[in-house]
């Protein structure tokens, strides 16, 4: 029998996706700015920077998809990642924030596409798993659809936050706000660990049901 979620896990789970929709969508709408206007790179050589971390992210995808699929723990494939992988996740953010100090642009660079790719791949330690137990919470297809509408719905918020909030915070993108990216940076994936950790008891909360319903079942 397929099963049927409740809402407290649906909640639970979909609350994840509001740490990647609110990081990804910073990176997306203000990461470009920040290192032409805050560091001072070309367009050319901000783009460049951009271009190398996000070419690592096709490479990565399938290789730590194929780990995760294969990792066998006591706690199962997916919770050891989402209940570790936050804290690197978010330290890797922030570097991307930060503004060394040296001005050679081909050190700059080096540095931001490093960070990038030190981001990304955290960050795909953390939400491949996530969205990989999307199909293994339930069965059933119309309760996989309501788990990823709760998720999208979390994810559609973290986009509202992402594009308010860090203007509040950074007022302008220039120079001399530079502390304030980077305090921006720091802020931001602050409570993903949280999340991820709310989106591993989901998958124990389905569990454990499972577990009743079981025993109930054999108990008849």
């Amino acid at each position: 029998m397929a099963q049927t979620l409740s809402r407290r896990t649906k909640i639970l789970y979909g609350s994840g996706d509001i740490g990647f929709s609110l990081t990804s969508t910073l990176i997306g709408a203000y990461l470009a700015i920040f290192l032409t206007d805050v560091v001072g790179l070309s367009p050319g050589l901000a783009a460049l920077s951009i271009l190398i971390g996000k070419s690592w992210d096709w490479i990565n995808d399938p290789i730590i998809g194929h780990i995760s699929d294969r990792t066998r723990t006591r706690w199962g494939r997916r919770r050891p990642f989402l209940l570790f992988g936050p804290l690197p996740f978010a330290l890797a953010f922030i570097l991307l924030w930060w503004r060394p100090p040296f001005e050679a642009p081909a050190a700059l660079v080096a540095y931001y596409a490093a960070a990038y790719v030190i981001f990304d791949t955290a960050a795909t330690f953390v939400y491949m798993p996530y969205f990989a137990m999307t199909p293994e919470l339930t069965s059933d297809y119309d309760e996989r659809t309501s788990v990823t509408t709760y998720r999208m719905a979390f994810s559609i918020l973290g986009s509202l936050i992402s594009f308010t909030v860090p203007l509040l915070i950074v007022g302008r993108f220039v120079p001399e706000n530079a502390p304030k990216a980077l305090m921006m940076g720091a802020l931001s994936p602050s409570s993903q660990r949280c999340r991820c950790s709310w989106s591993s008891s989901a998958r124990e909360s389905v569990r454990n049901t499972w577990r009743s319903s079981n025993r109930t079942y054999a108990s008849r």
